[in-house]
Parts: C-alpha cells; structure tokens; sequence
C-alpha cells in the first residue's frame, strides 16, 4: 500500500507511451485516489501534479503534455467532467463559446438562478 508522498515504483517505470492505455490511466487514478482518500470524483478536481508525480506518475504527466486534466479525463472518458472544476483549464478553454456557455448554465444552478437568458458578444 502506497502511503501519501511516497513514490509508487511500479508506476515509475511504466514508459510514456503506455499511459495513453485507459486500463493503465484508470487503474493509476484507482491506487492514487485511494493513497490520498479521494473519492470520485469530486476530489479529482483537486489532483495535483504533485500527488501524481509523488504516485509515480512523472512519465503520465509527459505524456500528457503535464496536463492533469487531459490525463483524468482520459482516464475516465464516460464521465461527464465540468473542466472548469479543475484548478487549471487548458489553453484556450475559456475562448470556446460552448465552455463557457456550459460553465454559465452550471453557475445558474449552483446559485440556484432559475431562468436566465446567456448570451455570448464577440469583441
């Protein structure tokens, strides 16, 4: 069992090309979430790259260009992740209408606003 900072060797050695296996990825975020008592998935919002290198997972990260998300998400492609929950969005996220007219529905409902009208002006 793999204690909280503690390298995951069997990880470790896993080569970069091997992490773009969904098997692989899930069963990576599995003992991760289980080593730092995540439960999913809303603590995976708050992985770090930190955890996931002290897990062993420094080659996941190169293989993900040190994307979390793109990791998590691949990981676990059915669920239906709200990027913006993630401490860091990829680049350009917030230039595509459809984020940010998701991220605006989901807010309406978080702040329990029940009808309102978004409308989205090009500048």
């Amino acid at each position: 069992m793999t204690t909280k900072g503690a390298v995951e060797s069997s990880y470790a050695e896993i080569p970069r090309a091997a992490w773009k296996d969904v098997a692989t990825l899930r069963r990576f975020f599995d003992s991760l979430g289980k080593a730092f008592n995540l439960s999913f998935p809303n603590d995976y919002y708050k992985i770090t790259s930190k955890q996931i290198e002290a897990h062993g997972g420094l080659n996941l990260l190169k293989a993900f260009d040190k994307s979390v998300v793109g990791a998590i998400v691949a990981a676990y492609p059915e669920h239906e992740w709200q990027i913006w929950r993630f401490e860091r969005v990829p680049k350009g996220f917030w230039q595509n209408d459809e984020n940010v007219m998701k991220y605006l529905q989901w807010l309406q409902k978080q702040i329990g606003v029940e009808t309102m009208v978004w409308t989205l002006t090009v500048l």
